[in-house]
């Protein structure tokens, strides 16, 4: 049995982390589903899942570790083609997987959702 449901978040942008964990939960529990395979997906270019801690020290460090990899302030080519000025925002989402899928028990989900743009 397949089940779908669709979430919606709003972000601040500018690799604004939010935690996900109690809309997925919500959505498994209405499902009614007693155990299978949860998969959370993201269809933006520029946003990634992340199943991490929600602690305040990591979040802080992934904000930096993506400034390290993909700083904002230097120029990209993606930039100077399109003229969207977000081209650190594409490579910092491509350094994450689109989508995080895991085993799940009823009541029992962990997922983050990060916004890079």
């Amino acid at each position: 049995m397949v089940k779908s449901a669709k979430m919606s978040f709003d972000t601040r942008g500018d690799t604004d982390i939010i935690d996900i964990t109690e809309e997925v939960e919500a959505r498994l529990n209405e499902s009614r589903l007693e155990d299978g395979v949860a998969t959370v997906f993201v269809a933006h270019s520029t946003a990634g899942i992340a199943a991490i801690e929600n602690e305040p020290g990591l979040v802080k460090d992934f904000r930096a570790m993506f400034q390290r990899l993909a700083p904002r302030d230097i120029p990209y080519s993606h930039d100077s083609g399109l003229g969207e000025g977000n081209g650190f925002s594409h490579v910092r989402a491509s350094r994450r997987a689109v989508f995080q899928r895991s085993t799940v028990s009823r009541n029992m989900a962990t997922c983050r959702a990060r916004r890079l743009r």
